[in-house]
C-alpha cells in the first residue's frame, strides 16, 4: 500500500491558494482577500469551538446541558457556534448548491450568539456576497476553497 504524502502548509500559503482559486471570478484581489478572510474566520472559530467542546466533554461527559451552554464557551473566550455554523457542517455541505447561503447564515448566527461580534462579520451585504456570487457561478470552486481551508491548522493561532 502506498503511503499518503502529507505536507504542512502555512496559513499564508493556504490563503494565497484560495485567492488564486478566486482570481478572474468576481472583483479584484482585494475583494477576494476579504472573502477568503471570512472563510479563515469560520475555520478559526470552528477549531477553537471544537477544542473547547472536547474539554467540556472530558470534564462533564456528553451532557447536552453542558455541551450547548453558551456561557461555557464564552467564559473561555471561545465563540459559541450553532450546529449549522460549525466548520465541520460547512465542510460537509461544501458541494451543496446552497453553500453560499450556508456560509452567510453561519456568519449571521455567530453574530447573533456572540454579542461582541455584532456588526463585525462579513455577511451578504459585503464581501460574503462576492463569495456567494462566485460560489453560485462556479459550483466546483466551493469545495476547492473549503478543502484548502480545511488543511489549515489553527492550533497555533
Amino acid at each position: 500500500m502506498a503511503k499518503k504524502k502529507t505536507t504542512d502548509q502555512s496559513l499564508e500559503s493556504i490563503m494565497w491558494n484560495c485567492r488564486n482559486a478566486l482570481r478572474g471570478t468576481v472583483g479584484g484581489n482585494e475583494k477576494n482577500r476579504d472573502a477568503v478572510m471570512g472563510l479563515v474566520f469560520l475555520k478559526f472559530a470552528g477549531d477553537k469551538f471544537d477544542r473547547r467542546r472536547k474539554a467540556i466533554q472530558e470534564q462533564h461527559g456528553d451532557v447536552p446541558a453542558f455541551l450547548e451552554k453558551k456561557s461555557f464557551y464564552l467564559s473561555e473566550n471561545v465563540f459559541y457556534l450553532e450546529e449549522t455554523s460549525r466548520w465541520n457542517y460547512i465542510v460537509k455541505n461544501a458541494k451543496q448548491d446552497t453553500i453560499s447561503i450556508i456560509i452567510d447564515t453561519a456568519m449571521r448566527e455567530i453574530e447573533d450568539d456572540n454579542p461582541p461580534l455584532k456588526g463585525a462579520l462579513p455577511q451578504s451585504k459585503t464581501s460574503m456576497l462576492r463569495l456567494a456570487l462566485v460560489l453560485n457561478r462556479c459550483p466546483r470552486l466551493s469545495p476547492k476553497l473549503i478543502k484548502l481551508m480545511k488543511s489549515v491548522s489553527m492550533k497555533e493561532i
